[in-house]
């Protein structure tokens, strides 16, 4: 009944490093991002903010546990 689709986390991360590259401006990632690696990740590559949604709404406690 429900179709499953195939997931990537962080799955703009690729084109979103290269806007990194060019710009000079805060960036925020978004897309795809479900665990603190990946947070952990967009922050050490200079990325001054990471935009999370459905994993919140999912799990509202995320934070504290993750």
């Amino acid at each position: 009944m429900f179709r499953t689709y195939p997931f990537e986390e962080a799955f703009f991360l690729p084109q979103a490093r290269q806007f990194r590259e060019t710009l000079t401006m805060p960036l925020i990632l978004l897309g795809g991002v479900n665990t603190m690696d990946t947070v952990d990740t967009a922050l050490a590559g200079g990325f001054e903010f990471v935009a999370m949604a459905r994993a919140l709404l999912r799990d509202p406690l995320w934070q504290q546990i993750s």
